[in-house]
């Protein structure tokens, strides 16, 4: 798993596994954004934390800042909810998603040169059949779903929002990284890091020391 490394002391991390992906491997992947935010929110309202008195963060990094901006909406308008903070990274503002390049290819092997050239991959990944199988289904699931998108204006969130992007990201231009701001009626801040697309790894150290800074201050302030 991608973030099985993070740790925030502050805070306790809670990670969504979609279908599709690690112990739920062989079950059928959700290509419907709206869909899979519904099934999130109920997830959480199911185990307890939207009643708990401890805050709740969303995060969510390229599909991910998708999905979690979703869910945020989905707990303000179907159950009166909402998180202390939403942090997205990675990711086109959701206004600007229309007319992009469509992210699925016909040729996995396409996609997997391409996630290679992001860095998302090794090339020792790359060349081995057995891992690619692996994640393929899963990827091709997630770009199906961003490709299927189609946004629909909301009212701002209420909660604060922190959006992180990167200066050498092919999809993701820097300059787009502050037109976040819209979604929040609340405060706002963004951090350009060094890198590509998958800034997250090679600055994880540097990634959640910062995140962990913004959480702290909200959650105690």
């Amino acid at each position: 798993n991608f973030y099985k490394t993070w740790d925030f002391k502050e805070t306790e991390m809670v990670l969504v596994e979609l279908p599709g992906r690690n112990a739920r491997y062989n079950e059928k992947t959700m290509t419907d954004v709206y869909s899979i935010a519904k099934k999130i929110a109920s997830a959480l309202d199911a185990v307890g934390y939207l009643k708990s008195q401890i805050p709740l963060c969303l995060f969510g990094h390229s599909f991910g800042a998708i999905l979690s901006t979703l869910v945020a909406q989905v707990l303000r308008n179907q159950y009166n909810y909402t998180p202390k903070h939403l942090i997205v990274s990675g990711c086109v503002p959701l206004h600007l998603r229309a007319g992009r390049p469509r992210f699925s290819v016909p040729n996995d092997d396409d996609l997997v040169t391409s996630l290679l050239e992001m860095g998302g991959i090794t090339k020792e990944m790359a060349k081995n059949r057995d891992v690619v199988n692996q994640f393929l289904p899963a990827l091709k699931g997630d770009y199906l779903a961003v490709d299927k998108y189609v946004y629909h204006e909301a009212e701002p969130l209420a909660c604060p929002i922190l959006a992180l992007g990167s200066d050498q990201d092919m999809r993701v231009p820097q300059q787009e990284t502050a037109e976040w701001a819209r979604f929040t009626a609340g405060e706002f801040e963004s951090r350009i890091f060094p890198g590509g697309h998958f800034f997250l790894k090679p600055l994880e150290k540097d990634v959640i020391a910062y995140i962990s800074s913004v959480i702290f201050k909200d959650v105690t302030g």
